[in-house]
């Protein structure tokens, strides 16, 4: 009796295993192939109707400053403003697998990747976030007057790596 017992809670928990190795694969595969820099509009922003689905995305940002370069504006002339999209159950993600690798259990090679960035990846989103939340709240913070003299500045000679 115990042994049926026991075989099924070893099924149980092999189930449970391929389940959350399943979601985490997709998890990580899915927020490496993400932009973490969207845009998206405004609370302010009434006339324009802005969905997650029909956000524009910045791709790079040096054709940001290009096409910003050419319609001589900024985002918030169109409403809109930078956001970081990324998904923090990433972070839950990086600890469930640290506790399942000092488990002894094998990670797939998507996992292993993440876990081997981890310091990186975290280190560098917090910057991200850091710099997006000052620009929004400098840029927000400025009058018109202000806006239209930041767009006289030249910005030649700004380099982007």
């Amino acid at each position: 009796m115990y042994e049926n017992i026991v075989d099924q809670m070893k099924c149980y928990e092999r189930l449970k295993l391929i389940d959350w190795t399943n979601k985490a694969k997709s998890l990580a595969v899915r927020q490496m192939d993400t932009n973490i820099l969207v845009c998206i509009g405004t609370k302010t922003n009434t006339d324009q109707c802005h969905t997650e689905s029909n956000l524009p995305k910045i791709e790079d940002l040096k054709d940001w400053l290009k096409c910003s370069r050419k319609s001589n504006q900024i985002l918030s002339d169109n409403k809109l403003m930078f956001k970081t999209n990324f998904n923090d159950q990433v972070y839950e993600l990086i600890e469930e697998a640290e506790m399942m690798e000092n488990l002894g259990i094998v990670l797939p090679r998507e996992i292993q990747m993440l876990l081997a960035k981890k310091n990186s990846l975290l280190d560098d989103i917090m910057k991200v976030k850091n710099m997006v939340n000052t620009y929004n709240t400098f840029i927000s913070s400025m009058s018109n007057l202000e806006v239209s003299f930041l767009l006289k500045i030249p910005t030649e000679g700004i380099f982007f790596f």
